[in-house]
């Protein structure tokens, strides 16, 4: 944290600080590992091993203080925590715990998989591209590693009731991406509302198309119907 946000190294040097999407502060930083180690350590998965919890730890490291970092930056970040954790590399394509994996350019390009206990590469989690006859050209997605990485952040976002928000350019699958999310939850437990927003919407029209969908449930509190998570 205190390399992100100052360029202190551990050893009490000084480098440029290091560029990032958006500005957040050490508190900000703290905030998302806590939050990401609070959706995957869970009750029922009693992760107890210390091997394990090191990955789990180093891979949410990774994906809360080096999220925010420009791609030209994560080099630097990745190698900062590799010396940090002074665990060793192996260039094996699926690394066990105990090891942090080195056959791609950083720990950025793998997940840390809790059930097989292994640094898993997120390229073998890209399914391939099934065509939808009569589909709409604005709702192809084709699968890649960053629509797989983009996913699997929303999903653990979503378990803990954390809100989330996609930036980027225009054509990048940000819609698409959270679109096709949300229509594969449980239909018994979630219900979905898509609002579009222009320089015409007003908080009238807004209160409405919410009003629209959830219904009175007590005095003070409404929600959507069959007891659902809007």
């Amino acid at each position: 944290i205190n390399w992100v946000v100052e360029g202190l190294l551990p050893n009490g040097d000084y480098t440029p600080r290091p560029a990032t999407i958006v500005a957040c502060t050490d508190l900000n930083y703290a905030m998302q590992l806590c939050a990401m180690l609070e959706a995957i350590l869970t009750e029922d998965k009693s992760i107890n091993d210390p091997n394990q919890l090191e990955c789990i730890v180093i891979f949410c490291i990774y994906w809360s203080i080096g999220a925010a970092l420009l791609l030209s930056a994560r080099e630097a970040f990745d190698k900062l925590v590799k010396e940090v954790s002074t665990l060793p590399i192996s260039s094996s394509k699926s690394v066990s715990v105990g090891s942090l994996p080195g056959s791609m350019p950083t720990v950025f390009d793998f997940y840390f998989n809790e059930e097989l206990s292994r640094w898993v590469p997120w390229i073998e989690e890209v399914k391939e591209y099934e065509q939808v006859p009569g589909q709409a050209f604005s709702n192809i997605m084709v699968p890649t590693v960053d629509t797989v990485i983009y996913t699997y952040h929303l999903n653990w976002n979503m378990q803990i009731f954390r809100p989330v928000l996609y930036s980027g350019d225009v054509g990048t699958a940000k819609t698409v991406t959270i679109a096709n999310f949300l229509k594969k939850l449980p239909a018994e437990k979630y219900t979905y509302l898509g609002i579009n927003f222009s320089s015409r919407t007003t908080s009238l029209a807004l209160q409405r198309n919410i009003e629209g969908t959830v219904e009175k449930r007590t005095k003070d509190t409404y929600g959507p119907a069959g007891g659902r998570k809007l």
